[in-house]
């Protein structure tokens, strides 16, 4: 593991120095940690106990490759907020020249992440959400980062919220532009089907629609 001293002053000089809300002690802990697991979890990796360790760490389906797959423009995101996505393209680099004899799919996705980084720190640096609003957007259709995250989004794309209780019927109007939606709640609902917003609440049955 990396020594706390290694850790301490690029911790303090990041996050010590930064406002948190008055009697907040809790508030003010939990970012430090953030910020120290943001900046410095790749660090451990080559300092794990054995060499055994390493190799399971670096391995597909391990820890990391779990954590990059799902949470990698979370924590880009993240890096933003601190303004060091350079720090963060540093990090992917040491990955990257890291032995991955028995991990190729991970190794791959490594370097893939290192070039979205890099081509898109920038913008990212901007703003947290370039990350998605541009960047993702903008991203190669083959790219092993835009292809994971499309993967890991699943066909539904919004829950419509307000009944009740159970939901017998559901229907599209014929331009498809409005959801109607019947209730045991005794309601029928109608909803923007762009947006999911709530257009309107009919009442007055006095059982299930």
């Amino acid at each position: 593991m990396v020594s706390s001293t290694a850790l301490a002053t690029p911790f303090i000089r990041l996050c010590l120095g930064r406002p948190s809300p008055p009697g907040r002690g809790l508030y003010r802990s939990g970012w430090r940690w953030v910020c120290t697991a943001c900046l410095y979890w790749a660090d451990h990796l080559p300092g794990s106990r054995t060499t055994k360790d390493t190799v399971k760490n670096l391995e597909d389906s391990s820890s990391v490759y779990n954590f990059l797959h799902q949470y990698f423009l979370y924590w880009l995101g993240a890096l933003s907020l601190l303004k060091s996505v350079s720090e963060g393209i540093v990090m992917i680099r040491r990955l990257e020249g890291l032995q991955f004899n028995r991990s190729p799919d991970l190794h791959d996705f490594i370097h893939d992440a290192r070039r979205f980084a890099v081509s898109n720190r920038s913008i990212i640096e901007q703003a947290a959400l370039q990350v998605y609003c541009s960047a993702l957007v903008f991203a190669p259709e083959k790219s092993i980062v835009r292809e994971t995250v499309e993967k890991y989004w699943n066909a539904m794309l919004q829950t419509l919220e307000g009944h009740t209780s159970g939901v017998t019927s559901v229907a599209f109007s014929p331009d498809g532009k409005q959801v109607v939606s019947g209730s045991y709640d005794a309601t029928v609902r109608l909803w923007d089907a762009a947006t999911g917003a709530l257009q309107q609440t009919l009442e007055g049955h006095s059982d299930v629609v």
